[in-house]
């Protein structure tokens, strides 16, 4: 998995590429928990994030409250089908703030 920052405006735009595991979900906690407490705003770009597992979902669910604790927000844009079955199964789509592209994340339209 690879982790790539994009300041845009008012946020930071993190790209997520590859896959989101149990392997990589500790390193990519200690990424984003950094840069959560860096930036209120985060806009997490999951279209190239190809598979996520229910610790990767873990991972993300963390950094929601994170975020939400720190008066900031996380959104996730992009998310691809095979990942979206993940959140569907699980019905964490009603945690997480799920948007079809970055400028709608960045507006807060779905």
């Amino acid at each position: 998995m690879e982790i790539t920052q994009q300041p845009l405006d008012d946020c930071m735009v993190v790209v997520v590429d590859g896959q989101l595991t149990a392997d990589a979900a500790g390193e990519f906690k200690r990424i984003l928990s950094q840069i959560v407490s860096e930036h209120k705003q985060l806009v997490l770009d999951l279209e190239r994030m190809n598979y996520i597992d229910s610790t990767g979902l873990g991972a993300l669910i963390y950094l929601f409250q994170l975020a939400s604790d720190c008066g900031g927000s996380l959104k996730l844009a992009a998310l691809q089908a095979k990942p979206r079955i993940v959140f569907e199964i699980t019905r964490s789509y009603k945690i997480l703030d799920i948007y079809d592209s970055v400028d709608a994340a960045r507006a807060g339209r779905r």
